[in-house]
C-alpha cells in the first residue's frame, strides 16, 4: 500500500508499527495492523491528540507481551 497519500501522523504510526513487526493490513478511516503472531492493533488515520503516537506504541508493546 502506498504511504504517499497518507497524513504525516499516519506515516509515523506505520513506521512505529513496522519497527515492532506489524504489517499494515488496510486503511480507510483507521489503520489496521497485524503481527505474524496474530496480534492486531487499530489506530485512527488522523488524530488530534498529541500523545496518540506514544499511546499507540505502548498499545503495540502490550499486545506483543500478551501474544
Amino acid at each position: 500500500m502506498s504511504k504517499r497519500n497518507l497524513h504525516s501522523r499516519a506515516r509515523a504510526a506505520i513506521e512505529v508499527a513496522q519497527r515492532y513487526g506489524f504489517c499494515l493490513v488496510r486503511h480507510k478511516r483507521h489503520l489496521v495492523f497485524r503481527h505474524p503472531s496474530g496480534a492486531q492493533s487499530v489506530t485512527s488515520l488522523t488524530t488530534s491528540d498529541r500523545r496518540s503516537l506514544v499511546n499507540f506504541e505502548h498499545d503495540l508493546r502490550r499486545k506483543l507481551d500478551r501474544a
